[in-house]
């Protein structure tokens, strides 16, 4: 089975898993709703990953320092098991098209559109960098 085609699990501690929303080399996201029946993203822990140990303790630093980031800009950090297997992190689900979807169906941004992107950003990296997070 590739990894597009692995089964994915029902539940993540309290959060039913729906389908995945998309992954990176050391985890998967995934679209979920919490007990309260809440649509949630929850990024975990691709299993096996190389460095799994400094992998797990990345995440923990990620929840620790993202829960302190509160802006209508940034996906709000609402809960996390970095102790489970696999470990996760769970964020408030904001719906909507990628950017790389909007420029594949539109072409690059210009204009006014362009510019709310831009806007967006800045207020989102102020909110990070006001609260003392380093982000890559």
């Amino acid at each position: 089975m590739t990894v597009q085609e692995e089964r994915i699990p029902e539940r993540l501690g309290p959060y039913r898993l729906r389908e995945r929303l998309g992954e990176g080399g050391m985890g998967v996201v995934y679209l979920a709703t919490d007990p309260a029946e809440r649509l949630v993203a929850v990024k975990a822990l691709r299993r096996g990953v190389p460095g799994e140990l400094t992998a797990r303790r990345r995440l923990a630093r990620e929840f620790e320092t993202m829960r302190r980031v509160h802006s209508p800009f940034v996906a709000e950090v609402i809960d996390a098991d970095v102790d489970s297997d696999p470990p996760y992190i769970v964020t408030r689900y904001v719906p909507g098209e990628t950017l790389e979807e909007v420029v594949a169906q539109d072409g690059p941004l210009t204009g006014l559109a362009l510019l709310r992107l831009a806007r967006g950003l800045a207020c989102a990296l102020t909110a990070v960098h006001a609260s003392g997070v380093v982000h890559r």
